[in-house]
């Protein structure tokens, strides 16, 4: 069994439901899904409704074989309880964890547990970041989205 965290599949939020799909990890995790016939698992850190949490599972495409919440944010604590998950699906199955957390996927290799460390970033491009700058005019678009299109088409202009 593989278990993943929540984090690697949600972006972060103040609430639950106000978390949306992280591409890496929704990619990821179906990838995971198709090729270990949906053996995964999903613990998350904190969760005060589970109703909520199965509803924003089921939403958004994400099927599970068991969830688990965890009810802690200590890595080593949460490493221990994950490889306990892990380890009651059998010695015979695939057993590692998934998460954006670099203390909890360190805890959990040196239990001896395969983990993997997903660090997608938040904001593709540093520069989109930039929340304070003012939105720029339609012109403005028009006029980078005209010069592209000119600066590619002598870019290819030279090669005939």
């Amino acid at each position: 069994m593989i278990v993943v965290n929540f984090d690697v599949i949600a972006q972060p939020a103040n609430e639950l439901v106000q978390r949306v799909p992280r591409t890496g990890g929704m990619a990821l995790w179906r990838i995971l899904h198709e090729a270990l016939n949906g053996r995964l698992a999903v613990v998350i850190d904190e969760c005060e409704d589970t109703f909520v949490l199965e509803t924003w599972m089921k939403v958004n495409g994400v099927k599970a074989a068991v969830y688990d919440v965890l009810y802690a944010t200590s890595p080593e604590i949460k490493a221990e309880k994950v490889f306990a998950l892990a380890t009651a699906a059998g010695s015979s199955m695939t057993n590692w964890y998934v998460d954006v957390d670099p203390s909890t996927v360190e805890q959990c290799m040196k239990l001896g547990m395969t983990a993997l460390l997903l660090a997608d970033p938040y904001t593709v491009r540093p520069e989109w970041k930039n929340l304070s700058a003012a939105p720029r005019s339609w012109e403005t678009l028009v006029e980078e989205v005209q010069k592209q299109k000119l600066e590619r088409a002598e870019r290819d202009w030279s090669k005939e």
